[in-house]
């Protein structure tokens, strides 16, 4: 028997695959769901940024214009008008992207066309990713302020 043979045994080498493969395996799954972890909490953060976009806009519309009314099915609409009777329109502001769908609710007794002077009312906003379960849902009060002096 020649003991000065040199290089691996069939089983150092399929023992140091078997390590090899479960090193790489772990690997991969940590990655993975440090990616799945990623897109999650990349999609919340639109989601609230969109909210607050959607928020702010609506709110500097009733602190600054005469009469609005908002629309939504999968996108909302503001429809401005000039004059507090809701006749002549001024322009219209659309959020609208494919990954969201979007609700606002008013509050019961809301009027379809609003006039800011005399109505303050309480909003909810609900922001649904099309991609996941993901739900956003934002609750304000919509107010101008009356300052008189």
């Amino acid at each position: 028997m020649n003991l000065n043979e040199k290089g691996l045994t069939l089983l150092e080498v399929l023992a140091s695959l078997v390590l090899v493969s479960l090193v790489v395996a772990l690997a991969m799954t940590t990655f993975n769901i440090g990616v799945k972890y990623n897109v999650i909490e990349t999609t919340k953060t639109k989601m609230q940024q969109e909210s607050n976009l959607i928020v702010s806009t609506l709110m500097n519309v009733h602190r600054t214009e005469k009469c609005y009314d908002i629309q939504n099915v999968t996108t909302i609409t503001i429809d401005v008008y000039d004059d507090a009777l809701c006749t002549a329109l001024n322009r219209k502001i659309e959020f609208s992207q494919s990954q969201f769908n979007y609700e606002v609710n008013l509050q019961t007794g809301t009027p379809e066309k609003i006039n800011p002077q005399e109505t303050n009312y309480s909003m909810t906003l609900t922001i649904k990713d099309v991609n996941s379960s993901l739900v956003n849902k934002y609750q304000t009060q919509i107010y101008r302020l009356n300052t008189t002096y």
